[in-house]
């Protein structure tokens, strides 16, 4: 096996972009493998002042998942379908979940 073959993040994985959408709020857009039986409804957040932590759970599309911001679902011909939600922000660093065990930063795109 090739030890120097680049380890895939989630980041990576699922295209994660986050901008400033305003003063007190930045948008997170990501594409996560897509699968006719699950959807991402949005975020959950949590805050300790200098640590925002994003959890992006994964939902049965039969359900109704309640999450504290809720995601709209957008295409595009040149880039597929995507997610983006929109979270409050006060200049923390953010570290972002797929629902799952692997946490890691996102940073702030240009």
């Amino acid at each position: 096996m090739d030890q120097s073959a680049e380890k895939v993040t989630l980041v990576k994985a699922w295209n994660m972009k986050m901008t400033r959408k305003d003063a007190g709020h930045v948008l997170i857009s990501y594409q996560p493998l897509m699968s006719s039986a699950l959807n991402y409804p949005g975020a959950n957040f949590t805050s300790d002042g200098e640590t925002l932590r994003v959890s992006l759970p994964n939902c049965l599309v039969t359900l109704k998942c309640r999450v504290m911001a809720p995601s709209t679902g957008n295409e595009a011909p040149s880039k597929g379908f995507w997610y983006e939600v929109v979270i409050p922000y006060a200049g923390e660093r953010v570290m972002v979940d797929g629902a799952g065990p692997v946490v890691e930063e996102l940073p702030m795109s240009n």
